[in-house]
């Protein structure tokens, strides 16, 4: 979805509120009473491994933060953007990543530029890192009793050497997991279901692992692990692999999984 060149001012909240992948060119908060620019919970369907890119959007004199992502989004990506004259931070984060390029700020009455996440928030100006997310690996109606199990990088899958794992063309760190079950219908109703990033086929030196289990049947994340970690040179491959144990149900599942990544 692309929204462009659309002006929202004096929101009696937040003037956007995004829970989706989305893009937005030349759009504007102005003077509303929270944050400018944030994401929702859809509620608390669980997160998405969604990707919001700015180009030249304006986040100014609104109640708290220029831009802000709460939740089920998990890249902003902001490009050639201004967040002045905020309430609160210019940027913050309290939850998946932030990448600032050529953007500009002025405090607010706050005084503050972000929140501190340095390890999530990656401004062109301090750091040359990138985050970005990898996928989705693909599994179409998911068997119990599976045991690491690779995925498929395409749907419905094809060769199976040639498409289960990206190659890394630069060095970086692997630094999260996401899951989605694409079907509301087939939530988990029994059992678990693991799934694990892997570098060159192996587990990585701290787990990146997330279940579907009674507590999360559609959806879930695992708590991002910091850039320096889960590392990776140029060359190395990505994948994915799952394993189910006897109880899992449905059998009708389908998943598609997502690696966050940040470049060096």
């Amino acid at each position: 979805m692309t929204f462009k060149n659309v002006r929202v001012v004096n929101g009696a909240a937040a003037g956007w509120q995004l829970g989706f992948s989305a893009t937005l060119d030349d759009c504007t908060a102005e003077g509303c009473a929270t944050e400018g620019f944030s994401t929702n919970s859809l509620g608390g369907a669980g997160p998405l491994a969604s990707h919001i890119r700015f180009n030249r959007c304006q986040a100014i004199g609104n109640g708290t933060d220029g831009f802000m992502n709460f939740g089920n989004v998990w890249l902003f990506d902001l490009h050639n953007c201004e967040s002045r004259l905020n309430g609160g931070h210019a940027f913050n984060i309290g939850y998946g990543w932030m990448r600032i390029v050529e953007s500009n700020y002025e405090h607010g009455q706050a005084g503050t530029f972000i929140n501190g996440k340095t390890n999530q928030i990656f401004y062109d100006r301090d750091s040359t890192k990138r985050p970005r997310i990898l996928g989705p690996w693909s599994k179409l109606d998911v068997a119990a009793s599976l045991t690491n199990v690779a995925l498929a990088t395409l749907d419905p899958p094809g060769a199976a050497g040639a498409v289960n794992t990206v190659k890394m063309d630069r060095n970086g760190s692997v630094v999260g997991i996401c899951i989605l079950i694409r079907n509301n219908n087939d939530a988990r109703t029994a059992g678990t279901l693991t799934v694990e990033a892997l570098k060159n086929g192996a587990a990585l030196g701290t787990p990146e692992t997330v279940a579907l289990n009674g507590a999360t049947p559609l959806a879930a994340d695992n708590s991002p692990i910091n850039p320096g970690v889960n590392t990776y040179v140029s060359g190395d491959t990505i994948g994915v692999r799952v394993t189910t144990d006897g109880a899992w149900a449905p059998a009708t599942a389908d998943i598609d999984v997502w690696v966050a990544v940040v470049d060096d």
